[in-house]
Formats: structure tokens, sequence, C-alpha cells
């Protein structure tokens, strides 16, 4: 597979989850005291945010967390 149609790939994954709003379910668990459940989220940000999807960007930092 081709590294554009990787990202393509990837792209759309992270669409779909970023429509699920997996993003902003997943942030209260930062709230938790396990480090392990932080360092889970945080990654899984990451992840979302990988090759600077401005989509997922926008989305995310338009949505007001409670």
């Amino acid at each position: 597979m081709c590294y554009c149609r990787q990202m393509m790939l990837i792209r759309s994954v992270q669409v779909e989850l970023n429509n699920m709003g997996a993003v902003i379910m997943a942030l209260p668990h930062l709230a938790r005291p396990s480090d392990r459940t932080a360092k889970e989220v945080l990654s899984f940000v990451c992840i979302m945010l990988f090759n600077a999807n401005e989509e997922i960007q926008a989305r995310s930092s338009s949505e007001k967390i409670l």
C-alpha cells in the first residue's frame, strides 16, 4: 500500500472516530487518578491529531468540555 493511500485510510478512521465523539468521550478519563489511564487517553489524542488532520483539530477545539 502506498504512503498516500495509508494516510487517506488513517484520515478516514480519524474522521469516523471524531464523528462518533470519541475524543470528547475520552477526555473525562484524564481526571482519574490512574497514570496509566491518563497515558492511554493522551496517546489516543495524539493519534487523532496525527498528520495534522484539520477536521479533527477544528472540531476538537470548538467542542465545549464540561
